[in-house]
């Protein structure tokens, strides 16, 4: 019940698109040593058709790094350098990740 109730509010704050939130969050992994950011998506974006999911998440991973790089805030900023991680609001981990875009290359979990 509390995981639902969470959800929902996580749902209710975020600008969403077709069930895919429109704004990523960004954040630095030391780990991976690398940019990553971050989008949530909720069942209604992966019942989208293949493709069309595929092409989403390109689009949002372009978009996201071109922004970072020319807004000036990353002007030094390489593609091998960022990716984008597709996330489900879930308590099990090993849902968690949807999938990855880096280079324009979606790998989906």
């Amino acid at each position: 019940m509390t995981l639902e109730a969470n959800v929902d509010l996580i749902r209710a704050r975020l600008p969403m698109d077709d069930g895919m939130s429109a704004v990523p969050y960004i954040q630095f992994s030391p780990k991976e040593n690398q940019l990553q950011a971050s989008l949530v998506v909720f069942p209604e974006f992966e019942r989208l058709p293949l493709e069309k999911v595929r092409q989403r998440i390109a689009l949002m991973s372009v978009v996201t790094y071109e922004q970072l790089k020319a807004g000036g805030l990353f002007p030094d900023l390489s593609e091998d350098d960022f990716v984008l991680k597709v996330i489900r609001p879930t308590a099990e981990p090993s849902r968690r990740l949807f999938a990855e875009c880096k280079h324009g290359n979606v790998l989906f979990h």
